[in-house]
């Protein structure tokens, strides 16, 4: 008995979560740009991308991350500080943010959050689940620290200036990121082991 009842839990559990979707990278050969299918051909993402941040080892290989990144700095002004990397979409196409530029890729998720980019080039956070969860406002952000960020209102970017790529709040003044950025506080992040931004 205690047998049977096993099975009907287990093929009921199997019938109402269905399988995930299996999606690929695709590479056009026409102009050898990537993009997303599913398993039966159908275009997920069109492929209009140089590069896909996750490495691509075959594209027969199925995708099985949450969300699928694009890499792209076309089109990014040099003296603005939130530039974007690119795309992230989430597994039906839907565009869910601009990855803020990091180094030399998207930025890296700290205590639970990653930053991200508006059009308008205005920096907020996102979490893992590619929800955004603190709005594109500000000139610039820094990473998560202790459960707060410095931002920044009204300032660019002057690489000529100073080559250590400092914020310059006004034209004659660069200040380092750390320092006279107004802190934003927020609610720690986990509370009794859970992530209060999930």
């Amino acid at each position: 008995m205690k047998k049977l009842l096993s099975l009907i839990v287990f093929l009921a559990a199997a019938y109402i979560c269905p399988a995930q979707e299996k999606l690929y990278y695709f590479i056009n050969p026409a102009d050898s740009l990537v993009g997303v299918k599913n398993s039966s051909g159908k275009v997920i993402i069109p492929a209009k991308y140089n590069f896909a941040y996750q490495q691509i080892e075959s594209v027969d290989r199925p995708i099985t991350e949450a969300t699928i990144y694009f890499l792209d700095w076309e089109n990014n002004p040099t003296c603005i500080p939130a530039l974007s990397a690119g795309d992230v979409y989430d597994r039906t196409g839907s565009l869910l943010y601009h990855p803020m530029q990091y180094d030399n890729g998207p930025d890296i998720f700290t205590e639970g959050l990653t930053r991200c980019v508006s059009k308008g080039h205005k920096a907020g956070f996102a979490n893992a689940n590619g929800k955004i969860v603190i709005k594109a406002e500000y000139d610039w952000v820094s990473e998560f620290n202790y459960g707060y960020a410095f931002v920044c209102h009204g300032c660019t970017l002057d690489l000529e200036k100073d080559p250590e790529q400092r914020i310059t709040v006004s034209t004659d003044r660069a200040v380092p990121m750390t320092q006279e950025l107004m802190a934003y506080p927020l609610l720690p992040l986990f509370s009794d082991g859970r992530d209060t931004y999930s």
